[in-house]
């Protein structure tokens, strides 16, 4: 019978080229440089101990370090003994391998390919009334563009019993804004620097605060909560680098029990114009920073916003707020084309043709800037904020609003009148087509701002209304409202415990606030700012 030779198990090693793979380049110079004082300080030790003509330590050791850099130097010492130039020939074959293994170290990392920069943590963010969500961000950290861009997250859970396993589970993502859901994320073009964001709903069972302040998480698919301690999260990317045509592969994990981070990621002020490292909120790439939103109208009223979100909203976290440079002004317009489910009907029941006005903003460096309040919000709120806002762009005013308690790490958005609006205004007083402004609206600013104690400010600070101001009742279409309103029905019609019966059955909504049949709008929630 043969006898078999076995192996001990496990073989588990980490080969050289993925420890170098792992280092950067100062750490594979300093690792260099480490290694060569350690040989010189060994073989100096050794040639001491065993040198003919009694050389102490310190010449040693440089002979030692000379012969790491100049393979052979120490062999050219006459007089010693067989034993200090077998050492001697150690120390010169060092000085041929060290130099190889630093050449051939800068060379794996030229060609390794890992583009990507993983964030170090992970948002965890709640969701009115729907389940929380992991968001992971990366960005190209290369100057070469990125193409083709795939990512998967998968949920590892490990065993309790013995023997242990993992069990793997493929998550759906999200890219932007809607609540599409993909087996992976995808992207057909990464520029230099530009972070990018994948969302991962978590399962029911559990607040974002719950999941982040105990010891479980519920995963999609399970029936309990897990321990997060057996749980983390893995995420797989490839892709195509243009400049050389080369696939790459990069990966990540994530531990449930020690990266989650409660709240929203820090934005980054993107902008083309400008080199990425410029960009505002890098320093907190890592960390969380909270968006807010400066309203300078509608927009400071609380139940005005609750109506558009769909769910309540924190009234202590509405703090009053100033925003440098720029002053209120009746600017923006709107009609069917911009509005197209919404119809006015004047006492008469005629319906009105007309624009309807409404505030805008406009930069002014002669005023002490434009009052208003600030309040958190989550992405979800801003997609539908956006749509509300139609007649406005979304921009970025962190460094100009300021308020007590301001966070340090945070991003604040206004909304800005287009240029379409503003035109719209413009031509339709061009023309003379009628222009006057709701006086629901007029009365949901005057509430708002009376409410924080604010409307003789706002009086001081605003141009009197330029235009007619006249009551007007509202209809609604649901059919012709934009779709992510249709599909949140409940932030859009309003609200139903303001509705009443309506004599002709048609879905109104008056300056009164008082709506019908679950799809109009509470008066001033009819329009921006």
């Amino acid at each position: 019978m043969r006898l078999h030779r076995y192996r001990v198990h496990p073989r588990i090693r980490t080969s050289l080229a993925v420890r170098v793979g792992r280092l950067r380049l100062p750490a594979i110079v300093a690792v260099y440089a480490l290694a060569c004082l350690f040989a010189a300080s060994l073989l100096a030790v050794t040639l001491a101990m065993v040198s003919a003509k009694g050389v102490n330590f310190g010449a040693a050791f440089r002979r030692a370090l000379a012969t790491i850099f100049s393979p052979g130097e120490i062999l050219l010492a006459d007089g010693e003994s067989p034993a200090y130039y077998l050492f001697g020939g150690i120390a010169s074959l060092l000085g041929i391998l060290f130099p190889i293994f630093l050449l051939g170290a800068f060379v794996f990392k030229l060609f390794q390919q890992d583009p990507l920069v993983w964030r170090e943590t992970v948002s965890l963010e709640p969701r009115p009334n729907r389940p929380p969500v992991l968001c992971f961000r990366f960005y190209n950290g290369t100057t070469s563009t990125l193409s083709r861009i795939s990512i998967q997250v998968i949920a590892r859970v490990r065993s309790t019993g013995s023997p242990g396993t993992v069990s793997n589970m493929e998550l759906h993502v999200r890219t932007g804004d809607g609540d599409r859901e993909e087996p992976e994320a995808s992207w057909p073009y990464a520029r230099s620097g530009v972070p990018f964001t994948i969302t991962a709903a978590l399962g029911d069972g559990l607040t974002a605060q719950e999941t982040s302040e105990g010891t479980m998480i519920c995963l999609p698919g399970r029936d309990e909560a897990v321990d997060k301690r057996r749980v983390s999260f893995l995420l797989l990317a490839s892709g195509i680098m243009l400049a050389t045509g080369n696939n790459f592969f990069s990966a990540r994990e994530y531990r449930a029990s020690e990266d989650l981070l409660l709240g929203h990621f820090q934005e980054i002020g993107t902008d083309y114009q400008t080199p990425p490292k410029t960009w505002s909120g890098w320093p907190n790439f890592d960390g969380n920073g909270e968006i807010y939103v400066f309203g300078y109208g509608s927009l400071v009223s609380p139940e005005s916003v609750e109506l558009t979100l769909g769910h309540d909203v924190d009234r202590a976290r509405f703090n009053y707020a100033i925003l440098a440079g720029w002053r209120r002004s009746w600017n923006v317009a709107s009609d069917k084309g911009s509005h197209p489910e919404r119809t006015f009907r004047l006492a008469d029941g005629s319906e009105y043709t007309g624009v309807t006005v409404v505030l805008g903003i406009e930069e002014s460096r002669a005023v002490a800037g434009c009052n208003g309040s600030v309040f958190p919000v989550s992405r979800q709120d801003l997609s539908l904020l956006d749509v509300r806002e139609r007649n406005y762009e979304r921009r970025e005013v962190s460094k100009s609003v300021t308020w007590a308690g301001k966070p340090d790490e945070c991003t604040v958005y206004t909304y800005v009148p287009t240029a379409e609006a503003t035109a719209k205004l413009a031509a339709a007083q061009a023309i003379g087509r009628p222009i006057n402004i709701r006086a629901g609206y007029l009365d949901l600013v005057r509430r708002a701002y009376e409410q924080i104690n604010q409307w003789a400010s706002y009086q001081r600070t605003t141009p009197r209304p330029p235009f007619p101001v006249d009551e007007m009742a509202v209809e609604i279409d649901p059919g012709l409202a934009p779709p992510i309103q249709r599909a949140m029905s409940s932030s859009y019609f309003g609200d139903p415990r303001m509705a009443r019966p309506v004599p002709d059955g048609r879905p109104v909504a008056d300056d009164t606030g008082v709506g019908g049949r679950n799809e109009s709008y509470p008066a001033g929630h009819l329009d921006q700012a």
